[in-house]
């Protein structure tokens, strides 16, 4: 049975040694051409069949228990769950149709994120919340909005709670199909939403690990407390002003505070995500056509998200237009599948001293250090290892037969 089967539900049994060992007992490999690796490579410990691994002094490991002189016994090591936020722009300009979709924008991420979510329902829990939405759901916001731009629900306003299964992600795509984009974009109340949903309200009580992905088509604004030059105005970013002469739609004398809510607001919402990440609630950013214009923001958003884009230009994660709604789905199709790891390991327990793990695949031992090696995650109470690099590539595509940690060895490094 591979790793990837195991991880289908059952727990994976992790041998650990619960007493220490002197320097001299660091379990080495021993000696041929991999012993080179240099840079967190798994390492060839010249494993026998039947699973036994011999080392330099002689000792074994053999099935689940070791003869290391170290003692013997074992925790539980499991990957984490993945709890997903999506924070989803619905202001007005969603409905609008980029070169190279074949529906508005809206449909476009409807119709992704549906192939998306069911994709990654097992093994990822999603909740939505949409910005703006109305009060009262029975009175949405015009597309053309004049007074309620920037509405959102009473407290907490998370419109489907984080839940596991199809049968929550059946809840999320039946929302979408009944919502209908307008008003603004009130990206930084909607970030605070979702800290508050986490941190106090009933997003608190779940257990793995916390993300936001945050879908955005614009500038976020909404903030009528700002005052603003045209050059941070959001109406004329976008080419929507109308006023003769290169004039400023944000100022105050062209519609007051409605006016002055489409000044960019981009200073409250990276310190929106800023305030969620100090919570290791790590935000991704999907800029959707239309949001080129907001690269800078969008960039400083993603860094401060701790989600980067592993390609292209930008820091977060860019819709080409060009790619219409294949390239959406694409982007979306990828952040679901990194959550889906089968290299974040959480132990059973928390060992006595961090610095005397060693991690084992297949038999043979993994060095902690190096781009291919791992590290182990201390925010998280147990702590969990995390696979890195191409060995954690292997890991995912290949599987694994078996994954041991030993404690009470120093770390080979």
């Amino acid at each position: 049975m591979t790793l990837r089967t195991l991880f289908g539900g059952t727990v994976i049994a992790c041998a650990c040694v619960l007493a220490s060992c002197s320097s001299n007992d660091v379990p080495k490999p021993m000696g041929d051409a991999s012993l080179a690796a240099s840079d967190g490579a798994v390492l060839d410990s010249g494993t026998d069949a039947g699973n036994v691994t011999h080392f330099p002094d002689g000792s074994l490991l053999i099935g689940d228990a070791t003869v290391l002189g170290c003692g013997g016994s074992s925790i539980a090591a499991a990957p984490r769950t993945a709890n997903v936020l999506l924070v989803i722009d619905e202001s007005g300009s969603m409905l609008d149709k980029p070169s190279g979709f074949t529906t508005d924008k809206w449909a476009a991420l409807k119709s992704a994120l549906g192939g998306a979510l069911t994709a990654a329902q097992d093994s990822v829990a999603f909740g939505l919340e949409l910005f703006p939405y109305p009060f009262d759901p029975k009175k949405p916001i015009a597309s053309t909005c004049s007074t309620n731009c920037c509405e959102m629900p009473a407290a907490p306003g998370i419109n489907v709670p984080v839940a596991p299964g199809a049968a929550n992600v059946s809840k999320i795509v039946a929302l979408l199909n009944a919502s209908a984009p307008g008003g603004g974009t009130p990206t930084a109340m909607a970030l605070q939403r979702a800290y508050d949903y986490f941190e106090t309200g009933a997003g608190a009580a779940l257990k793995g690990d916390k993300y936001v992905l945050l879908a955005t088509d614009g500038g976020p604004n909404c903030n009528a407390q700002l005052s603003c030059a045209a050059t941070s105005c959001t109406t004329n970013l976008d080419g929507d002003c109308t006023l003769t002469g290169g004039g400023n739609c944000c100022d105050a004398m062209f519609g007051g505070s409605i006016a002055k809510s489409r000044c960019l607001d981009d200073t409250a919402t990276e310190a929106a995500i800023t305030k969620l990440g100090g919570k290791h609630i790590q935000t991704f950013v999907v800029g959707i056509p239309g949001s080129e214009i907001y690269k800078t923001s969008l960039d400083s958003f993603a860094q401060a998200g701790g989600e980067l884009s592993p390609t292209g230009t930008t820091k977060y994660f860019a819709v080409s237009a060009a790619g219409g709604v294949a390239g959406l789905s694409t982007v979306l199709d990828a952040i679901t599948k990194n959550l889906i790891t089968t290299c974040r390991l959480q132990l059973g327990t928390v060992p006595p001293n961090p610095d005397q793990l060693n991690l084992f695949l297949d038999g043979k031992l993994v060095k902690q250090s190096g781009a291919n090696g791992w590290m182990l995650d201390r925010t998280m109470s147990p702590p969990t290892i995390v696979v890195l690099g191409t060995t954690c590539t292997t890991l995912e595509t290949k599987g694994a037969s078996s994954v041991r940690v030993l404690y009470g060895c120093p770390t080979v490094q």
